[in-house]
């Protein structure tokens, strides 16, 4: 499940009272807020990529199967390249171990970006066949991309 920021929160919060046209100070968020939303994005690329891993084994599965998968992987990618830019922002009040996490998950995200391109070109290509090796390939790159930053973003977390 998604955490949201603090920020998301509060606004949920402020909405449900009634404040909604109240101005208020969201949390400022930390490098170790931060990765840690990092490293559940990663989770959910990872738990994704892993049935997109599972459903193109499947003998049955099929395209709208595929496609839910790939309509769960495009937020979590998103979320991931906003955390990381909140992180580049924050770059110079990082500890050398925190900049060369962050360096690590900078790399595996561009990956992961590029693999969830290819993977919706593919799955926009009239009469794909879902079995193809092709989305084996990108899911199991994905998986092993998204140990890299969750392994990278837990360093930082504790």
């Amino acid at each position: 499940m998604r955490r949201f920021s603090n920020f998301f929160g509060a606004a949920l919060l402020a909405g449900s009272l009634g404040l909604s046209g109240v101005a208020f100070a969201s949390v400022p968020a930390t490098v170790h807020d931060q990765f840690r939303d990092l490293g559940c994005d990663a989770a959910q690329i990872r738990s994704t990529a892993r049935n997109i891993e599972r459903l193109n084994n499947g003998a049955t599965t099929t395209w709208r199967e595929m496609d839910r998968q790939w309509n769960e992987l495009k937020p979590a990618q998103e979320a991931l390249v906003q955390h990381l830019d909140l992180l580049q922002a924050m770059k110079n009040s990082m500890t050398p171990a925190e900049r060369k996490a962050l360096d690590t998950a900078q790399t595996n995200a561009e990956r992961i970006s590029a693999r969830t391109t290819e993977l919706h070109a593919t799955l926009d290509q009239k009469g794909i066949d879902v079995g193809s090796p092709t989305f084996h390939v990108l899911a199991h790159q994905m998986v092993h991309e998204a140990n890299a930053i969750s392994q990278a973003a837990t360093l930082q977390t504790r």
